[in-house]
């Protein structure tokens, strides 16, 4: 379920010039699919200034969201991998970012304890940094 909802939206990169960049490009995709309103990322950065780095779910990987009325229109999810960590506000690095748009509050639970299990999973963390396309990164989501 988690690689049916992320095929097509998977990007690996080098870098992000900063923390905002990286969201700005893992939430594109979730744009230019309808998912999202532009105004979703305002809404993302806006929730940072007051709440900080709320999205850093483990060391190294994040999940930007805000809350659905602020412009999500249907269910979706985004991947972004970066080569070379950002740093966010907080300071923490992060190489990896899962942008998530939940048009409500219960639509996408059972795809964050398929990600949980396959965060939780050494190997499947492993894979993760080696993989080098779209392709494999959907594969370890499968």
């Amino acid at each position: 379920m988690l690689a049916e909802a992320l095929k097509n939206r998977i990007q690996i990169a080098d870098l992000a010039q900063d923390w905002k960049k990286a969201i700005e490009i893992v939430i594109r995709p979730l744009q230019e699919d309808g998912c999202v309103e532009a105004r979703y990322l305002d809404a993302i950065y806006d929730n940072v200034s007051v709440n900080g780095d709320y999205f850093i779910i483990m060391p190294g990987f994040a999940m930007p969201h805000t809350r659905s009325e602020n412009g999500v229109l249907k269910n979706g999810l985004s991947f972004l991998k970066l080569r070379t960590p950002v740093v966010f506000s907080s300071g923490q690095e992060v190489s990896y970012l899962m942008g998530v748009a939940a048009a409500n509050a219960d639509d996408h639970i059972d795809l964050l304890a398929e990600l949980a299990d396959i965060l939780m999973d050494d190997k499947a963390m492993e894979q993760l940094e080696q993989a080098d396309s779209a392709e494999q990164i959907l594969e370890i989501f499968r």
